[in-house]
């Protein structure tokens, strides 16, 4: 079983945000393969939304964690928990300030960065050996991260973002289909 968590804040005031792009990869990912999974439903016990299907013939769960992007560990930790899901079976979709607008990255094993959302996931299952697929917001204006990260892209940001959402879904395609293989997609979208 493998696990995809898409980090973001709840509401609709963040809805479409640079902080809300892995919401939006995972939302768009049930959508466009609703035959293969379930509606993303509320899990009380867990403060998550969640959606189960199948990639690969692989049991998957999509994950959209109901607290803030910051303390997404709890909801994650709890997942992997109840569902006896290793940190090597956990791929984390988010945005990254650090990679150029619409571009994608694969890591593995690798120090939060400054990402809350991740370093709460780190913190909260006491290990960074899982995957991300990484999607680029940077833009040279961006001087204050924290009002940056929840504003809404412009409309050439907005496409160059769609097609790494495309891209990103994909991704998390090949990782199930070449786990425990990472490196070999991360030769491919790197």
């Amino acid at each position: 079983m493998k696990l995809f968590v898409g980090l973001g804040n709840p509401g609709k005031e963040y809805a479409h945000t640079r902080h809300n792009v892995g919401f939006d990869v995972l939302l768009e990912f049930q959508k466009t393969f609703s035959g293969n999974f379930s509606e993303f439903t509320l899990d009380k016990s867990h403060h998550a939304l969640v959606s189960m299907g199948r990639i690969e013939q692989e049991k998957v769960v999509l994950v959209l964690p109901q607290g803030y992007y910051n303390t997404s560990g709890t909801s994650v930790s709890g997942i992997m928990s109840y569902y006896k899901i290793s940190a090597s079976e956990l791929f984390v979709v988010h945005d990254d300030l650090d990679i150029p607008t619409g571009k994608l990255r694969i890591s593995k094993d690798a120090n939060a960065a400054g990402n809350k959302g991740v370093l709460s996931i780190i913190e909260s299952i006491g290990t960074k050996n899982f995957t991300r697929i990484r999607i680029g917001i940077a833009t040279p204006q961006a001087s204050d991260a924290k009002d940056f990260v929840l504003e809404r892209f412009s409309k050439t940001q907005a496409l160059q973002i769609q097609e790494s959402k495309k891209l990103a879904q994909q991704a998390m395609i090949d990782c199930v289909a070449m786990y425990p293989a990472i490196e070999k997609v991360q030769n491919i979208y790197n």
